[in-house]
């Protein structure tokens, strides 16, 4: 098993992500650090760790490219330098004890699994559990490099939301399984919240360019894997995120106008765009 890693990175916490790094970065052949902080300020931004430098890779474009262009470069560089598996990574995840992880997926060995992952805590609520037999985030998913031969890589007009979530179902309609092993954690923000001064509210204060990708990639998503999507989804991921977004945006946060026309144009894309 030759084990390759990416993690995307925009304006991290350098040291902060430096140390979730040297969590995982004995235990793999090489990672790919892919950097979507502006060149222009990249440098102050860079994760160095000299110790590596014969198993890392910087790669990046003169823009933000988001999720999904990134990681499919990383499989391409993957798949043309031998490696057999892939593990995607966020630049402020934990790991808890991931040389137990990679054990557990070499000894799994499995042909009919897209993705293995590990059980994924909240670091805000430590017993939340995030990742499912169904779908898994991004931030620790590892998938044979075979698996994107047969099923194609991620898909790049997503952009930056529910690009796991795609992925995950294209591989179960195709067929595969999703493995989650409970023994192995990964600690990580689900959605970094700000509360308010003297109000019981809390904020996620998405920018305008956000909230257009998390409407529209929804609609997107519902349109093509109903089938996978729990009864609920419409009401929960659309009709009561859209609601409670409306409503903060107007009455908490900045830049109301971008952020509500942004909302509006997610959905109407969402609904008469393609999926």
């Amino acid at each position: 098993m030759k084990f390759c890693a990416v993690v995307v990175t925009y304006y991290p916490d350098v040291e902060e992500t430096a140390q979730n790094i040297l969590r995982y970065i004995d235990d793999i052949d090489h990672l790919i650090i892919w950097e979507n902080t502006p060149p222009q300020e990249r440098e102050n931004y860079r994760i160095r760790l000299p110790r590596y430098a014969d198993r890392i890779s910087y790669m990046g474009t003169d823009r933000n490219v988001g999720i999904a262009h990134a990681l499919n470069r990383a499989v391409e560089w993957a798949d043309r330098n031998g490696c057999t598996h892939l593990m995607t990574m966020d630049q402020d995840s934990t790991w808890e004890n991931f040389p137990l992880y990679k054990e557990r997926i070499a000894a799994c060995g499995e042909s009919d699994v897209a993705i293995f992952a590990p059980r994924i805590c909240d670091r805000k609520l430590a017993n939340l559990v995030i990742n499912t037999e169904n779908r898994v985030i991004t931030s620790g998913a590892v998938s044979p490099l075979a698996v994107f031969r047969e099923v194609g890589l991620f898909r790049e007009d997503y952009v930056i939301d529910c690009v796991d979530d795609e992925f995950c179902y294209r591989c179960r309609r195709a067929g595969y399984r999703i493995v989650v092993f409970d023994d192995t954690r990964l600690h990580h923000d689900m959605v970094r919240k700000t509360k308010l001064k003297r109000l019981p509210v809390h904020i996620c204060n998405y920018s305008a360019y956000r909230l257009f990708y998390i409407l529209r990639n929804r609609i997107w998503l519902w349109k093509s894997y109903r089938d996978f999507l729990p009864r609920t989804y419409i009401r929960t991921e659309l009709v009561q995120f859209a609601g409670i977004s409306i409503v903060k945006i107007i009455f908490f946060e900045k830049s109301k106008q971008s952020k509500l026309k942004a909302i509006m144009r997610g959905i109407k894309s969402g609904i008469l765009g393609n999926a």
